[in-house]
């Protein structure tokens, strides 16, 4: 009898415990929000700057404590999961992207990324708009609620450097007469920004490790911000590769001489001479200097509404 009382005293011990962390999670289970970034134009059309946005945007919301379903693109199935995200981000390419699958009870951005005009239609269906430009900001400060979306990279690992190219050139914008100056240089590699973006994410590792010196080409996008910086540029200073790319004045207020910085063409000659004549150890602190800038200083929220 006394062992029969004991396995009745531990069973109901057992079955009390199971009942409290039953209620215990009932009443304190959050389910994970969830988001699915929505893209109006076709894989191949995106170019690395936008690439590198996008990767860094998803990465704020997984810090954020979201789920992030895959990227979708024009033309792809959306699964019911990804139908049902509490977050939909609208990425704007060229013409407006109001999707079928903006819905009521979800939370609707609208991302413009880097381009001069916006639509009338682009003012209905959404619940909020976020940009890389302040004058896209500044425009919609009275008509809809709208916030700034920083520049930033996910924090990659380093990579080891093993050189084969001494240039490697991406451009956003083609200009034959920066390309004529990357091809004097015997060891070169040449990448337009949306064949850059088509490689897999191993095969950029690849070609920024092959590389000396990597050149960012972003252009004067008449639309841009004089303080914006590409998330592209970004990127390559979060692998830990020596940046080149066009001056902006924000880049020397954030990274100093840690990156490469060119106004011309006959500029961009100079500085790639100067620069290969260093040293490859003098070369590769200056990389690794940029990129400890920017982890110490890139924020590690995603958007102000979203908490």
């Amino acid at each position: 009898m006394k062992k029969t009382g004991k396995k009745i005293f531990f069973l109901g011990i057992l079955l009390l415990l199971f009942a409290v962390g039953f209620l215990y999670g009932k009443n304190y289970y959050q389910p994970q929000k969830s988001v699915v970034m929505r893209v109006s134009m076709e894989r191949e059309k995106i170019d690395y700057d936008l690439l590198a946005g996008m990767n860094y945007m998803q990465y704020l919301f997984r810090q954020n404590g979201y789920k992030v379903y895959e990227t979708k693109y024009p033309g792809n199935f959306y699964f019911n999961e990804a139908d049902n995200a509490d977050v939909n981000v609208f990425v704007r390419a060229y013409n407006p992207f109001l999707d079928i699958r903006l819905k009521k009870n979800a939370f609707n951005i609208c991302y413009l990324h880097r381009f001069t005009d916006v639509h009338e239609v682009e003012f209905n269906g959404y619940d909020y708009y976020s940009s890389a430009q302040h004058t896209f900001i500044n425009f919609f400060d009275k008509r809809r609620q709208m916030t700034y979306f920083q520049g930033g990279a996910v924090p990659h690992e380093v990579l080891k450097p093993n050189y084969q190219y001494d240039v490697l050139y991406i451009y956003e914008y083609y200009a034959p007469e920066y390309e004529n100056i990357v091809t004097q240089f015997n060891k070169h590699k040449l990448y337009g920004g949306m064949g850059f973006a088509a490689l897999s994410e191993k095969e950029r590792q690849d070609e920024l490790a092959r590389a000396k010196t990597v050149v960012y080409f972003s252009g004067f996008f008449k639309g841009d911000d004089t303080n914006y910086i590409p998330y592209a540029a970004y990127d390559i200073i979060s692998y830990g590769r020596p940046l080149v790319t066009n001056l902006r004045e924000s880049l020397v207020q954030k990274f100093g001489s840690d990156v490469y910085l060119f106004d011309t063409a006959d500029d961009l000659g100079k500085v790639l001479v100067d620069a290969l004549n260093e040293s490859d150890k003098a070369r590769e602190q200056r990389a690794q200097n940029a990129r400890q800038k920017l982890l110490n200083t890139q924020e590690k929220t995603v958007f102000d509404f979203i908490k």
